[in-house]
């Protein structure tokens, strides 16, 4: 009886945390290709500008919660 309610008792604090880590682990997969798409795009637009030889306008892939960033864009 006690081995039954032992194995219970971890299958009720197992169980939880490993859904738990699963939606922490697939938010920051998530997170890793969104990441990765916005490079690629960027790297992108950088591409399609050297090559039809024109300025491209980069500010949506910029990080503008930097105070630097401001500074430079609207200075």
């Amino acid at each position: 009886m006690k081995k039954i309610m032992l194995v219970i008792l971890c299958l009720i604090l197992v169980i939880p945390n490993y859904v738990v880590f699963a939606k922490f682990l697939s938010s920051q997969i998530i997170e890793e290709e969104n990441i990765k798409n916005t490079i690629e795009s960027f790297y992108n637009a950088q591409y399609d500008a050297y090559l039809q030889i024109q300025y491209k306008d980069i500010t949506p892939y910029l990080d503008m919660t930097k105070k630097v960033m401001h500074f430079y864009i609207f200075k």
